[in-house]
């Protein structure tokens, strides 16, 4: 489950609720995502909305800016961090918005890599690989109700699979 801070702006004198998607170069973020007043959540003060999500759409507008309203899908926010650094490989299912997660602002500390993901199902699998010092590859499954399954040693698993 990711609780991700919303924050408002006024334009026009119309109050507008936006989240900042990834963190890359500089901390930028990849995706600005326009927030739906409706899907918005409040807890003392702070804004923010719930991921996994169902009952939604993404509509992008450009390359930097997406919007979210009420649809017909689920969306699920899917980060992979692993030592150093990680990559998504493979996600099977849905539409995927790429982002960066930075741990410095030059991202020489390492480099993570996450997604948000449109889908029509309620299981995301993310097939991913971190560096090459540690060797780990990996799945990682997604429901929708927050759980979150790691699955390492992919390959040992393949050949089980084979044999059973």
């Amino acid at each position: 489950m990711k609780f991700l801070e919303v924050y408002e702006t006024t334009i026009e004198k119309e109050v507008y609720y936006y989240a900042k998607i990834g963190k890359g170069f500089y901390f930028k973020p990849t995706y600005i995502l326009w927030v739906d007043k409706q899907l918005v959540e409040d807890y003392d003060g702070t804004k923010y909305i719930k991921l996994p999500m169902r009952n939604c759409q993404i509509v992008e507008i450009n390359r930097e800016n997406l919007v979210l309203t009420s649809g017909d899908k689920n969306l699920f926010y899917v980060e992979i961090r692993s030592k150093e650094s990680s990559t998504i490989e493979n996600i099977r299912s849905g539409i995927v918005y790429k982002f960066d997660i930075y741990h410095s602002h030059l991202g020489n500390k390492g480099e993570d890599e996450g997604a948000l993901v449109l889908t029509d199902d309620e299981i995301v699998e993310v097939e991913w690989k971190g560096s090459k010092k540690y060797e780990e590859i990996g799945i990682t499954k997604f429901d929708i109700n927050g759980n979150k399954q790691v699955l390492k040693d992919v390959e040992s698993l393949k050949k089980i699979a084979e044999i059973i």
